[in-house]
């Protein structure tokens, strides 16, 4: 049983990180540590952070200015995900 005082992105199964700057990355990270799947969504004006996102280990890596996060991330029927936010 989860202990109320751990962070949501320990009990979520996926985790959702808005941005791909510094601290996106550190969250990123961090969420991936404890082994949630993680979805790196953004826009990033030189690409190279979202890239760098994808090489550091995001499960997904969604260009908000061009796709919706949400359709992409939706779970393939009979599969439940559980989204941190």
């Amino acid at each position: 049983m989860p202990s109320s005082n751990e962070p949501p992105y320990m009990r979520a199964t996926f985790v959702l990180v808005s941005g791909p700057g510094a601290v996106g990355l550190l969250t990123m990270l961090l969420a991936k540590l404890e082994g949630a799947r993680v979805v790196v969504a953004g826009i990033d004006q030189r690409q190279s952070r979202l890239a760098l996102a994808k090489e550091l280990g995001a499960d997904l890596v969604v260009d908000t200015s061009s796709e919706d996060v949400l359709e992409c991330s939706r779970p393939h029927p009979g599969r439940r995900r559980r989204l941190g936010v």
